[in-house]
C-alpha cells in the first residue's frame, strides 16, 4: 500500500485536496442555513422516553416550566428608591415585549389577599406604601422575588416553551442583552443576568470557544515539539497535517448524517487529535527508522505501512470499539458521543493512513533525518531501561502492585455527582452569581410533589393534609429555599377570612372562600392547581447540592409519601422536577459511563488476544492498562472533585491512550519475533523502536493537553489535567511493568 501511495502520489494528493474541498464547503453549508446542530438542551442528558421524562412533561404542559426562565438579579439599596422602582417597573413592562418572551414576573406584578372589615380584596403589591416590606412578609413572595433583608431582588422572565435548543434561545438572549444594554441602571444597583438558558448559551459558547482558541493552539505547540524532536520542520507538519484533515472530515461526515452534537461530543475534536497525533509520530518514526536501512523512499515507505497499519489499525479499532460500546447505553447523548467518538476516531486512522504516506512521499530523503534514536544519551537510556526490567522484573511487578493497591484503596469511596455550576470555577462570575441568588433568594432547582386524583377533585381536606405532611418533610432539608403549594396557598386564603392559620374545614368551605377571593379580584391558581381541579402540585426551589442530595432527598421521600397516602389505586403520588431528573439522568449517564469501562477493557483483551494468540500473554499486556486509570482517578480526587459528566468522559480517553501504547510495543515485539529475534533481542529492539516513539508522542501530548489546564471552563482544564496524568502514567506501565511481565512470563514459561 505505501508503495502505491509513493507511485500514485499526485493522483492521491489531488484526491485528498478534493476530500477537503467537499468537508469544507459541507460545513459550512450546514452552519450558514440551519447553525451548528448543537443540543445543550436538559433533557439530552436524560433517559430516552423515560417514564419520570414524560410525566414531568405533562405536568409542565399543565402548569408551565421552571426550568427555562432568564433572571435579572439586582442588588443594592438603590432598588427601593424612586429611580429604582421605576427601573423595575421599565424592565417588566418592556421586556414583556421583546420576542420570544411568554411572561415577565416580579414585584411589580405580584398581588396580595387582604382583609379588611370582612371584606375580601386581592390588590396590587406594588401600589402599597411600602412594597419591599409588604413582599417580605409574605410567605410567597419572599426569596421568591425579594431577599429577606429587602435589599435583592429578581426579575423572572419566562421563555415561550417551544424554545429549547441553544439555537433558539441565543436569539432571546442576545435581544434581552441589547434592551439591558440601552438601559441607564440606577445609582446603587448591581445588575447581573443568570438563569437556567444563560448558564447553558454560557456553556455551550464557552466550549466553541475552547474548541476554536485550544485546538488551534494545541496544534501549534504539537508542532513546535515535533520540530524539536524529530529535528525538521516537514516531519513535523506530517502527523499535525493529517490529523487536521481528519477532523475536518469527521466534523462534515457527521453533519452529513445529521447528527446533533451533545455536552459530550465537544470533546470529540480534541480526542482526535489525541489518537491521530500519537500514531502519527509512531508511522514517521518507524519510516526514518527503515530509510536507514537503504535510502529507497518507495522501499521505506511500503515496509512502514505494511509493519505499521495494522498496529495503528488495532489501537483505532480498540479506541473506536470502547467509544462505540456507549451505544448500547440508555441515555441519549451517550449514545450520541460514543457513535461520533467513534467515527472520529476511525476517520482519524484513514486519515493517518492516507495523508502521512502521501505527504512523506514528497519529501526528499535529507529533509527526512536519521532518527534521534542514534542519540548516545537515548541508546544508553533504553539499554539502562531494558536491562533494568531484564534483571528485576519480580521487584518492579511488586512495585507496581503495592502502588495499584495504594491507589485503589485511596480511590474506593470516590461517587458518581455532578451539578448545574460544575463547568465553572469558583471565581467565574456566572457561578457568583447563582450563588447570590442561592443565599439571598429561591434558588434555581425546581423540585416538586405532585397529586393526581384520577375521580375527583384534589380540593378535599383530609387529602390536602396529607401533602401538607409530606411538605413539611421536604422543608426540613436546608438546600430547600422557597415553597408555593395548593394547601399553604388555600392556607393562607383561610387566614385572610378567620385569622385563622389553618386549611378550611372542608371541601365546602374551600370551594366558598376561592369563590369569594375570584369575585374580590383577578386571581389565579393555574401554577399549583390544573383547570379540572385533579391535578395539583407543591413547588420547591432549591440550591443545586447536586446529585448526590438530590437522590437521596428522592429516596427519603419516595417512602415519606408511601407512608402517608398508602396504597390508593385513584391517587397517584410523586416525587418529581428537573432537580430529581437531571440527578436521576445525570447519575445513569455516570454510571453507563463507568460500566462501558468494563465492556472497553473486555474489547481490549479480545483485541490483544487475537494480536498475541495466546492467553497468558493477552492478560499480562492488558493489566499494565489499569494503573494508568486509577492514577488519574487518584488525581481527580485530589483536586477535590467527583465523578462527573465533565471529567467522566476522560477515564474513556485514558483507556484508549493507555491501550494505544501497550499495542504499539507489543505489535513491534511481535514484528521482532516473526523476524527470528530471541526474547531478549526482540525486547531490545521494542526499547529502541516502538519504546522512543512511546515517550515521543507522550511528551508532545503532555504538552499539548497540559495546556488545557488554563482553560476557564473546568471540562476542559479537567480534561487537559486528566488526560496529562494518563500519559505519565501510561509511560511508566508499559515502559516498565510491561516489559518486566512479559520477561517474567518468558522466564517462568522457559523452566
Amino acid at each position: 500500500i505505501g508503495s502505491q501511495f509513493f507511485r500514485h502520489r499526485r493522483s492521491w494528493a489531488l484526491f485528498i485536496v478534493i476530500l477537503n474541498i467537499l468537508a469544507v464547503w459541507t460545513i459550512y453549508s450546514v452552519v450558514t442555513t440551519d447553525g451548528m446542530p448543537l443540543d445543550f438542551s436538559p433533557q439530552s442528558i436524560f433517559i430516552d422516553n423515560g417514564e419520570m421524562v414524560e410525566r414531568l412533561d405533562e405536568i409542565k404542559e399543565e402548569f408551565g416550566r421552571e426550568d427555562n426562565d432568564f433572571l435579572i438579579v439586582l442588588q443594592g439599596e438603590g432598588i427601593q428608591t424612586e429611580d429604582g422602582k421605576l427601573y423595575i417597573e421599565t424592565l417588566d413592562r418592556e421586556i414583556a415585549e421583546i420576542e420570544g418572551i411568554k411572561t415577565v414576573y416580579s414585584l411589580v406584578d405580584a398581588k396580595q389577599i387582604t382583609s379588611t372589615d370582612g371584606m375580601i380584596e386581592v390588590s396590587e403589591l406594588w401600589d402599597a406604601e411600602a412594597p419591599f416590606q409588604l413582599a417580605i412578609e409574605d410567605q410567597f413572595l419572599r426569596r421568591a422575588l425579594v431577599s429577606e433583608d429587602g435589599w435583592t431582588t429578581v426579575v423572572q422572565i419566562r421563555v415561550q416553551p417551544e424554545i429549547q435548543s441553544i439555537h433558539d434561545l441565543k436569539p432571546v438572549l442576545n435581544r434581552i442583552d441589547t434592551f439591558l444594554d440601552r438601559q441607564d441602571v440606577p445609582a446603587d444597583i448591581k445588575q447581573k443576568l443568570t438563569g437556567v438558558p444563560f448558564i447553558r448559551i454560557e456553556v455551550v459558547d464557552m466550549m466553541l470557544n475552547d474548541n476554536l482558541f485550544y485546538i488551534p493552539i494545541t496544534a501549534l505547540i504539537f508542532l513546535v515539539t515535533i520540530i524539536i524532536l524529530f529535528r525538521g520542520f516537514w516531519n513535523a507538519m506530517t502527523p499535525v497535517v493529517a490529523v487536521l484533515m481528519s477532523m475536518l472530515w469527521s466534523i462534515s461526515f457527521l453533519l452529513v448524517l445529521g447528527v446533533n452534537f451533545n455536552i459530550l461530543s465537544v470533546l470529540v475534536p480534541a480526542i482526535s487529535l489525541i489518537i491521530g497525533i500519537a500514531d502519527g509520530i509512531h508511522v514517521v518514526a518507524r519510516y526514518r527508522e527503515e530509510l536507514l536501512l537503504d535510502q529507497d523512499r518507495e522501499q521505506a515507505l511500503g515496509r512502514t505501512i505494511a509493519t505499521m497499519f495494522w498496529a495503528c489499525f488495532l489501537t483505532s479499532f480498540t479506541t473506536a470499539a470502547g467509544f462505540a460500546s456507549l451505544m448500547i447505553a440508555d441515555t441519549i447523548v451517550i449514545q450520541d458521543f460514543g457513535f461520533h467518538a467513534a467515527v472520529a476516531v476511525m476517520m482519524t486512522f484513514l486519515g493517518v493512513m492516507m495523508v502521512i504516506p502521501v505527504w512523506l512521499s514528497f519529501i526528499p530523503v535529507e529533509k527526512i533525518g536519521s532518527p534521534v534514536s542514534e542519540s548516545k544519551w537515548e541508546e544508553k537510556g533504553f539499554a539502562w531501561l531494558e536491562a533494568l526490567v531484564w534483571n528485576r522484573p519480580r521487584q518492579i511487578m511488586a512495585i507496581f502492585l503495592l502502588l495499584t493497591i495504594g491507589t485503589g484503596f485511596y480511590v474506593s469511596d470516590m461517587k458518581a455527582n455532578s451539578n448545574i455550576m460544575e463547568m465553572f470555577h469558583s471565581e467565574h462570575p456566572t457561578r457568583k452569581a447563582i450563588e447570590i441568588v442561592d443565599s439571598q433568594l429561591s434558588g434555581i432547582v425546581p423540585i416538586m410533589i405532585s397529586l393526581e386524583r384520577e375521580d375527583a377533585s384534589v380540593l378535599d381536606t383530609d387529602l390536602l393534609r396529607k401533602m401538607q405532611l409530606v411538605e413539611a418533610e421536604i422543608e426540613r432539608y436546608d438546600f430547600v429555599l422557597w415553597k408555593y403549594s395548593l394547601a399553604s396557598q388555600l392556607e393562607a386564603i383561610h387566614f385572610a377570612f378567620s385569622e385563622e392559620r389553618s386549611l378550611p374545614t372542608s371541601s365546602e368551605m374551600i370551594a366558598q372562600e376561592l369563590l369569594m377571593v375570584e369575585m374580590a379580584g383577578e386571581f389565579s391558581l393555574d401554577r399549583i392547581l390544573s383547570e379540572d381541579q385533579r391535578l395539583t402540585r407543591a413547588l420547591f426551589l432549591c440550591r443545586d447540592v447536586g446529585g448526590i442530595g438530590f437522590l437521596a432527598m428522592k429516596k427519603e421521600m419516595d417512602q415519606k409519601i408511601a407512608e402517608v397516602f398508602g396504597d390508593q389505586s385513584n391517587i397517584r403520588v410523586e416525587l418529581t422536577g428537573d432537580g430529581i431528573l437531571a440527578s436521576t439522568g445525570i447519575n445513569k449517564l455516570i454510571l453507563d459511563l463507568v460500566s462501558s469501562i468494563f465492556l472497553v477493557f473486555a474489547v481490549i483483551f479480545v483485541v490483544l488476544l487475537l494480536m498475541l494468540r495466546r492467553f497468558p500473554m493477552a492478560i499480562i499486556a492488558l493489566i499494565p492498562n489499569a494503573l494508568p486509570l486509577l492514577l488519574t482517578l487518584a488525581t481527580l480526587k485530589m483536586l477535590g472533585s467527583d465523578l462527573q459528566v465533565t471529567n467522566i468522559v476522560s477515564f474513556t480517553v485514558a483507556i484508549g491512550l493507555a491501550v494505544d501504547d501497550t499495542i504499539h510495543f507489543v505489535a513491534r515485539y511481535q514484528s521482532e519475533r516473526k523476524a527470528g529475534k530471541g526474547h531478549r533481542e526482540a525486547m531490545q529492539a521494542s526499547f529502541h523502536g516502538a519504546g522512543h516513539a512511546i515517550i515521543l508522542t507522550s511528551i508532545l501530548l503532555v504538552l499539548g493537553f497540559g495546556f488545557l489546564a488554563t482553560s476557564s471552563l473546568s471540562s476542559t482544564s479537567f480534561f487537559g489535567i486528566l488526560t496529562a496524568v494518563t500519559l505519565i502514567g501510561a509511560i511508566f506501565a508499559d515502559l516498565f511493568l510491561l516489559p518486566a511481565m512479559m520477561n517474567w512470563w518468558e522466564g517462568h514459561s522457559s523452566q
